[in-house]
């Protein structure tokens, strides 16, 4: 008896452990934020906060093949203005009808003017935030972050996406946050995606224009504070040395100027090594350039 007693109670157990999360949150009570920019406020000591989130209920099968397809914008841009992200964040939630989900952060954007004064606190309240994936990428925007976030998607459905394909395509540097994490805690510098805005005219209407956005070059940090920027054809040679520039092209010159041409290498892989000097603190070189055509 005492042995049948004893099964019927280890099975209760076994069945109250498999009932499923009694916290779970559904699928569609969820906003799933995949870009987040930050700026400097408008009063001294606040920061902006926006965050990008698809709208899946405009979403259609004719623009799931590329942006342009459809009347309505299938994303949302919500920003506030706060002391601190956190409460920026906040305030975003507390006007909105369902849950906000960090963890499908593909992209995190600060504009120059927020570089400069220091990304101390975002770094920081990353490291506080566990569903903020660390693998996100760090890019930076020349000028007024709030073009940048409403870019015109021409061959994609998202904004968002257009910025994660700077990131990842090869043409500069794919800094995550967790290099920015890495780097910050040993010292040491880092260089991110320089981004810069322009104004193209409307695919639709010719007598409209639409906020186009591109690599500009490189943001350079060090001890948390952006210190300074590089144009793309000197950008091009640190993304060489972290090994990853996909078919650079550059132009050399001879009998005085006389002649030019144009290299592409097609193979291109990159090392950098620290050496001390009364001069100077650190030395890098680029080495194992690939064959060119």
């Amino acid at each position: 008896m005492k042995t049948i007693l004893l099964k019927i109670g280890l099975m209760v157990i076994i069945l109250c452990s498999v009932t499923g999360c009694w916290s779970k949150v559904e699928l569609d009570q969820r906003i799933f934020v995949n870009g987040v920019f930050i700026d400097v406020g408008e009063e001294p000591g606040t920061v902006k906060v926006s965050i990008s989130t698809p709208l899946t209920n405009r979403l259609d099968s004719d623009q799931l093949s590329g942006g342009g397809g459809g009347k309505d914008k299938p994303y949302s841009l919500i920003t506030k203005q706060s002391t601190s992200i956190c409460k920026a964040l906040e305030y975003i939630h507390k006007d909105l009808s369902r849950q906000l989900s960090l963890s499908e952060i593909k992209v995190v954007m600060i504009s120059e003017q927020y570089g400069e004064q220091g990304i101390g606190d975002l770094l920081e309240w990353i490291k506080r935030e566990p569903d903020v994936p660390i693998g996100a990428y760090l890019l930076v925007a020349s000028g007024k972050l709030d073009d940048a976030a409403h870019l015109t998607p021409i061959f994609e459905q998202l904004p968002t996406t257009v910025l994660l394909s700077f990131a990842t395509q090869g043409y500069m540097l794919n800094t995550t946050i967790k290099d920015c994490l890495v780097a910050d805690a040993a010292g040491l510098g880092y260089a991110a995606t320089l981004l810069q805005n322009d104004k193209i005219h409307s695919a639709a209407d010719a007598h409209k224009s639409e906020t186009w956005t591109g690599i500009k070059g490189a943001a350079l940090f060090q001890q948390g504070r952006l210190k300074g920027t590089l144009p793309y054809e000197e950008a091009k040679t640190i993304a060489w040395a972290h090994g990853h520039l996909k078919f650079p092209i550059y132009s050399i010159q001879w009998d005085h100027g006389k002649s030019k041409a144009d290299l592409k290498f097609t193979y291109t892989n990159g090392k950098t090594s620290v050496k001390m000097t009364q001069t100077a603190r650190f030395s890098p070189f680029i080495s194992k350039a690939g064959p060119a055509s």
